[in-house]
């Protein structure tokens, strides 16, 4: 059973950078020939549609100061920018969230070193 059918989701936050990650991932798809030109095209316009349902999590000075914290802190584990952008993302509003998902293994893995609910 998906994930959504089986638990009661009131909110989903996603970093503003999702929008740009998403974008760079379903055109890698293209030229992987995973998915067509036209496919790409309508899963970026679904998704696109679909942002009005999600919460998104904006840049400010405060976040990318945390972000370069937890490079510092977690760059010899693999932490690279974009991704430092997330985890800070998931990081400042850890007191509105009961849950986090990811499909990054180590996104999820420092989430739970920064003591993150997945």
């Amino acid at each position: 059973m998906p994930f959504f059918a089986e638990n009661s989701i009131n909110t989903v936050l996603i970093s503003s950078i999702t929008v740009i990650e998403f974008r760079s991932i379903v055109w890698r798809k293209v030229r992987m020939k995973e998915v067509s030109s036209a496919g790409a095209q309508e899963i970026i316009r679904v998704f696109t549609h679909d942002l009005s349902l999600y919460s998104i999590i904006n840049f400010d000075d405060s976040l990318l100061q945390l972000a370069s914290q937890l490079i510092d802190k977690h760059g010899l584990n693999g932490l690279r920018s974009l991704d430092a952008l997330q985890l800070a993302s998931a990081v400042i509003v850890r007191d509105q969230v009961t849950l986090y998902k990811t499909a990054d293994r180590l996104l999820n893995d420092l989430f739970k070193a920064e003591g993150l609910p997945v």
